[in-house]
């Protein structure tokens, strides 16, 4: 069994378990080209509940597929979850941003643990698989609040409250543009995404109450008034502050946000467009 050598071992246990996996997985896919191990054991923040994350890299087209089994070692259930990729596809997804990322650039960590060809090996030296990150979504960002003051205005309580859900995902994306180098590190996890969302250095009065509202966060009651005041100064107070610091780009042939929204932005059209009276 290949070991990337930057990634502790596991507990024997562990390293018990992941020796059965790879021999079950060379047996029952044949066409795999290597088995790398993901998630919170190479991360080295597991947990007694931390399930056994698998991916496996095989040959031939990307129909990728998902298996899970349990495996009994060291007196306790282990859970093992498999997801199949085609090898090419699976580096090919590396040009893409992470879904759980909240659009910041990311790090999917991962130890080798077998290869078919020795000199394939090389390639999955290093931390991980570098995901990049995400473009700013503003169109759909404000949408959303579109889609809430409209469920608002006909009483969908869940409308509102999916709307407010859906803005506050594509939030950071925005927010990234006034603040450079934010996160400092490409992130590992979707828990280390959320507290760089909560702690960007610029961001509207509140932000974190209000992002955290939306997201159903918050660890309060929250009645679908409360959830729609804080997606209005979430939305409002970003478009505000992308205002304030001129984020959109003077060069017409490289637009920052989607096509119309710097001429948006500079003229003040979007802010007046989101402030005018809904009645």
């Amino acid at each position: 069994m290949l070991e990337s050598a930057q990634h502790a071992s596991c507990d024997p246990a562990i390293e018990a378990v992941l020796g059965r996996a790879v021999e079950r997985i060379r047996r029952d896919y044949p066409d795999t080209r290597a088995i790398l191990l993901k998630g919170s054991l190479v991360r080295g923040d597991a947990g007694p509940y931390s399930d056994i994350d698998l991916d496996v890299l095989v040959s031939g087209a990307d129909e990728s597929s998902y298996a899970a089994w349990f495996d009994s070692e060291g007196g306790r259930l282990h859970h093992v979850s498999l997801a199949v990729h085609s090898r090419d596809g699976w580096w090919d997804e590396a040009e893409d941003p992470a879904e759980w990322s909240f659009g910041f650039a990311a790090l999917e960590v991962f130890r080798l643990l077998w290869v078919d060809d020795p000199e394939e090996a090389a390639r999955y030296c290093g931390p991980g698989l570098p995901r990049p990150a995400g473009e700013p979504e503003l169109e759909d960002f404000f949408s959303d609040l579109g889609k809430l003051r409209n469920a608002r205005r006909s009483g969908d309580e869940l409308g509102v409250r999916l709307a407010a859900r859906a803005a506050a995902l594509l939030c950071p994306s925005v927010l990234a543009t006034v603040n450079p180098g934010h996160p400092a590190d490409p992130i590992t996890s979707a828990r280390a995404a959320l507290d760089a969302a909560l702690s960007f250095p610029v961001a509207p009065q509140g932000y974190r109450e209000d992002f955290l509202r939306c997201l159903g966060l918050s660890g309060e009651a929250s009645d679908t008034d409360d959830i729609a005041a804080a997606a209005e100064r979430l939305v409002l107070g970003t478009v505000s502050l992308l205002e304030a610091h001129q984020a959109w780009s003077t060069d017409a042939d490289k637009p920052r946000f989607e096509l119309g929204l710097d001429d948006a932005l500079a003229t003040r059209s979007l802010s007046a467009y989101l402030r005018q009276s809904q009645d």
